[in-house]
C-alpha cells in the first residue's frame, strides 16, 4: 500500500471517529438572535447591530475563534462578514456578541417596514486531544448556528427567531 493510500485511510478513519464521538463529551452551545438595532442612518446608508446570545451547557469553557454571518435587507444588498470575536464562552455560562452590518440606502428610502433575514454560525473549539488531531487534518470546527427574520420598525424590533 502506498503512502497516499495510508493517509487516505487514516483520514477516513478520523472522519468516521469524529462523527461517532464528537458529540459524546461536548454539547453544542445555543446561539439566539436577541435584538436587531438600527444604530445609524445617514446620506450614504444605514448601520445595524445584531445582538446574539450564546449559552454554554458544558462544564468546560469554549473558545470562539470566529463567526460567519449574512444579513439580507429588503431592497438592499446582503451583508456578509467573517468576524474574529476572540472570546471564550464560559462553562455553564453565557456570552453576548454584537455583530455589525452596513447597507447602502438612499436617504429618502425608509428602513421601517423592510424585511430582514439573518443567518450565521459561531464556531467553537472543543477541548481535548482528539480535537487537536482533527485540527491537524483541517476538519472544520463545530458551530452554533443562528437565524432570525422579521421587519424593521422604528424601535428596531426584536426579531422573530426561526
Amino acid at each position: 500500500m502506498n503512502t497516499f493510500s495510508k493517509k487516505t485511510i487514516a483520514l477516513i478513519t478520523l472522519v468516521v471517529a469524529s462523527l461517532t464521538f464528537a458529540g459524546c463529551s461536548v454539547k453544542t452551545p445555543t446561539a439566539t438572535v436577541k435584538d436587531i438595532t438600527v444604530t445609524e442612518k445617514n446620506s450614504t446608508g444605514a448601520r445595524i447591530l445584531l445582538t446574539v446570545e450564546l449559552q454554554n451547557p458544558n462544564d468546560v469553557a469554549l473558545p470562539l475563534p470566529h463567526a460567519y454571518y449574512r444579513v439580507s435587507l429588503q431592497d438592499a444588498s446582503s451583508f456578509e462578514f467573517k468576524s474574529v470575536p476572540a472570546l471564550t464562552l464560559p462553562a455553564k455560562g453565557s456570552q453576548t456578541l454584537t455583530l455589525p452590518a452596513a447597507f447602502a440606502i438612499k436617504p429618502d428610502q425608509p428602513l421601517e417596514g423592510r424585511h430582514y433575514n439573518v443567518v450565521g454560525s459561531i464556531f467553537y473549539h472543543p477541548p481535548g486531544e482528539f480535537r487537536m488531531i482533527l485540527d491537524q487534518y483541517h476538519i472544520p470546527l463545530p458551530s452554533a448556528d443562528f437565524s432570525a427574520s422579521g421587519n424593521i420598525n422604528s424601535a428596531a424590533s426584536a426579531p422573530e427567531v426561526e
